[in-house]
């Protein structure tokens, strides 16, 4: 329960960080929102006003709008871990399972911006952000067990640039 009551905490964490901007928070209280998200990861807020974190372990993206419970927003995320989104609402995550990176519309439809890099399959992607420019980068770390692996490298820009 204690790793469960970490991960959720630093979610609320992270969402009072981002809309507060540079403010001190070394005085601010840390509020448990839910609990029983062993896989929770990748928390990103809204401009609409809620936030989604995955659970990779059940391989399910939550929404979460202050005040209620999380709801089930998507089943089936193929292990979505990182998430990010863009100025249009725009939902990327980065599903290590499938060893891929998505984006999923305001409307819900679903698309693959990469899976592979030189020919090679991406190993697990794990972390995502985009910037304010649009450009998206993520991480790939070598979670991927040797014998799969077929790219070593740690970060890719989706435009191709290897950083």
């Amino acid at each position: 329960m204690g790793a469960t009551r970490l991960t959720i905490s630093t979610v609320v964490l992270l969402m009072t960080t981002v809309v507060g901007g540079g403010q001190d928070f070394s005085t601010q209280p840390v509020e448990l929102v839910a609990a029983d998200f062993p896989g929770g990861e990748g928390p990103v807020w809204s401009r609409e006003g809620f936030l989604i974190f995955s659970d990779y372990t059940k391989d399910r993206l939550y929404k979460y709008t202050p005040g209620k419970a999380p709801e089930v927003l998507r089943e089936g995320t193929n292990g979505a871990n990182g998430n990010a989104m863009d100025r249009e609402g725009r939902l990327y995550s980065c599903e290590y399972k499938s060893r891929r990176v998505t984006r999923t519309d305001r409307s819900g439809q679903k698309e693959v911006l990469v899976d592979r890099f030189e020919g090679k399959r991406v190993n697990a992607p794990n972390d995502i952000v985009v910037r304010r420019d649009g450009h998206v980068y993520f991480t790939d770390p070598l979670f991927t067990p040797l014998d799969q692996r077929e790219i070593d490298r740690r970060l890719i820009e989706l435009d191709g640039t290897p950083t």
